[in-house]
């Protein structure tokens, strides 16, 4: 029995040293179980702290998701808001080009020409009316003249038979005949003084018809400047007149030489040595210098703009207006006339005229007046601007 347990032993031993190279020894294997089960709760730590990392990102993508989702929603509530407030604009324009159009119908049709050719008619007839009234006022003032003369020549003549007559008459009638010519003389003293009289009211009558010529004139050039629009150049910009003082106006004109060898330059220098860089200091005297210029060089619109604030400054804001639209009708690209009319304009508180006289002077390179216009809102923006600005706002 010992022998064959011996065997057995040695048996398993020579096995198990046989096959302790090809197997794995207990501590090794608790090892490899403990380096595994340490490798597994490795795993499983990372497994863990890789599901609560993925929970945090999930938990962060369902919060951006909700707040995308939200600003989806309130992206379209203002996308709605800016449909219908789009809505109320193209409402609004259509609105306002009806109006427009409403307003710019009447223009199709071009009713100042209408009213253009009623007024030159008008003028041409009251034209030709003075001229008829005018020719028989100078015919009867040279009737009277020719009846003067006449008379005189009787008297002349009647003295010359008088006198021969007395010559040849006893004395004692020599004084009832010089008691008849002084009665004679008075009655021709009379009768002159009548047709002397009478010519005087002719010519005041005449001078009269002219007067009212010219203020026909003055008022059709100012609504021919009304409906047509000038056409833009630059010039340089002049200072606008201001109103003058009682002072000013109460003040006599100076002497000036009206030599013929005086020309339009010479009266416009004298005219300018007036101007303070501001105002005229005498703006009678300048605007008597400037129209004698006028009657040398009726056409020069330099001169009638010089007039025109000389006239303003003197406090005639209407006549200066028809000195500046004459400028303009003369020569469209005076920046300077529409930009002293527009500032006279806004004195008489006429903004639409002032406004765009403004626009015309700053079309041709005076923008001053406009920009001070629009910077304190005299002149403002644009009907479509306005609409924008409140839908903008």
């Amino acid at each position: 029995m010992s022998k064959q347990k011996t065997s057995k032993s040695s048996s398993s031993k020579s096995t198990a040293s046989s096959s302790s190279s090809s197997k794995l020894t207990k501590a090794e294997l608790e090892a490899i179980a403990l380096e595994f089960r340490e490798e597994l709760k490795t795993i499983a730590e990372g497994q863990q702290a890789f599901q609560a990392s993925n929970g945090q990102e999930l938990e962060a993508l369902k919060t951006g998701l909700g707040r995308l989702e939200q600003s989806l929603t309130d992206f379209g509530s203002r996308w709605n808001i800016n449909e219908k407030q789009l809505q109320t604009l193209g409402e609004m324009a259509a609105l306002a080009q009806q109006r427009l159009d409403k307003e710019l119908a009447p223009l199709g049709s071009r009713p100042w020409e209408k009213v253009g050719e009623e007024l030159q008619s008008a003028l041409k007839a009251s034209t030709q009316k003075i001229t008829d009234l005018e020719k028989s006022l100078r015919k009867d003032l040279d009737d009277v003249k020719k009846m003067a003369q006449g008379a005189a020549q009787r008297a002349v003549d009647l003295e010359s038979r008088m006198t021969e007559q007395a010559a040849t008459l006893p004395v004692d009638r020599e004084q009832d005949i010089l008691a008849l010519g002084s009665r004679l003389d008075a009655r021709l003293n009379a009768l002159e003084s009548a047709l002397e009289e009478r010519a005087a009211n002719e010519d005041d009558r005449l001078a009269a018809l002219e007067m009212e010529r010219a203020a026909l004139t003055d008022k059709l050039e100012e609504l021919r400047e009304a409906v047509q629009k000038p056409a833009p150049a630059p010039t340089p910009e002049v200072s606008a007149a201001s109103a003058p003082s009682e002072q000013a106006k109460d003040q006599s004109l100076p002497v000036v030489a009206a030599t013929p060898e005086n020309n339009a330059q010479e009266w416009l220098h004298q005219a300018r040595m007036l101007w303070n860089g501001q105002r005229y200091t005498d703006p009678q005297a300048a605007a008597d210098c400037l129209t004698r210029a006028l009657d040398i060089a009726p056409d020069n619109p330099e001169l009638l703009n010089e007039r025109g604030l000389a006239l303003a400054d003197a406090g005639f804001p209407e006549k200066a207006i028809a000195d500046f639209s004459k400028a303009i009708l003369q020569d469209a690209s005076q920046a300077s006339a529409f930009h002293n009319r527009g500032l006279l304009y806004m004195k008489m508180d006429k903004r639409d005229l002032a406004c765009r006289d403004f626009r015309s002077a700053a079309a041709l390179g005076d923008s001053r007046a406009l920009r001070m216009a629009q910077e304190t809102g005299y002149c403002g923006g644009s009907v479509f601007k306005k609409l924008f600005r409140g839908v903008i706002d």
